[in-house]
């Protein structure tokens, strides 16, 4: 009785130092929000190679079947990651690059839509973030080489998780049909994260819950650009009130511009 006492602790205090008790949590808290889960997503990555990604959530569509109405959906892609030996540190920029986060989609043919040159004044916070970086860094190095590599694989993965996501049609649309979708590429964190500002000769750091990072994936022709939410562990259930007030807001401007916008891409629109 007592060798299978302290075998159970033994398993159930390495399940511990991983992130699988932090993705429990992010499963109840984005439920708990109203949002479609998956969990252990599938996909495929550029080299036909089955991999996974932790969750998967989305908002409901709005009903998008009357004139004048382009529906939007939101996706989010969510890796989590712990570290109790280093905190991140993210080194401060000045812009939010224009990422492939917000596209118009219509069967095979996605058009990338620049949220800060259609719509500068949109609440949004890919639009004007408070704590933007361009690069990062664990200054503690670790022994273990995954746990050194963990943001630039977290990453990695979100960005091929998307490329495979948004080549599929969600379910009862047709391929005619014009869909606004707005992909968030997330790595919730649990630990320390830091933005470092340098001025001068010196450098500052403060603690923060949520980082917007620009990232530019290198590609034959030419660089694609991402934007991925660093969001700590303690943020996330007023990231998800942040996103959805955005939804509601990108929604009614899609309302008013999506139309023209579809059809100055020659997209087509069938609200019939």
């Amino acid at each position: 009785m007592q060798k299978e006492k302290k075998y159970l602790e033994r398993v159930k205090a390495e399940i511990l130092k991983s992130g699988f008790p932090l993705e429990l949590y992010a499963r109840d808290t984005i439920l708990q929000s109203g949002l479609i889960l998956s969990s252990s997503k599938h996909f495929l990555d550029e080299d036909s190679e089955k991999r996974e990604i932790d969750l998967e959530a989305s908002f409901q569509i709005v009903d998008g079947s009357y004139i004048g109405r382009l529906p939007l959906l939101d996706v989010l892609l969510i890796e989590c990651k712990k570290n109790e030996n280093s905190p991140w540190v993210f080194f401060s920029d000045l812009f939010v690059n224009s990422g492939t986060n917000f596209l118009l989609k219509s069967g095979n043919r996605n058009e990338l839509i620049n949220l800060a040159r259609y719509a500068p004044q949109l609440k949004h916070h890919h639009n004007k973030a408070p704590n933007i970086a361009s690069s990062y860094v664990l200054p503690f190095k670790s022994e273990d080489s995954k746990e050194a590599r963990q943001i630039y694989e977290a990453i990695s993965k979100l960005v091929s998780c998307y490329r495979f996501a948004n080549r599929k049609l969600p379910r009862n649309f047709r391929s005619k049909d014009t869909l606004a979708f707005y992909y968030h590429l997330i790595v919730l964190f649990e630990g320390k994260l830091l933005l470092a500002t340098k001025k001068d000769n010196d450098l500052f750091l403060k603690s923060v819950r949520h980082v917007v990072v620009n990232h530019i994936e290198p590609g034959p022709v030419s660089d694609s650009y991402f934007v991925i939410d660093i969001v700590h562990r303690d943020y996330l259930e007023k990231y998800l009130s942040k996103i959805k007030a955005e939804h509601l807001n990108l929604q009614r401007w899609l309302d008013k511009h999506g139309v023209p916008l579809a059809r100055l891409k020659k997209l087509p629109i069938d609200r019939k």
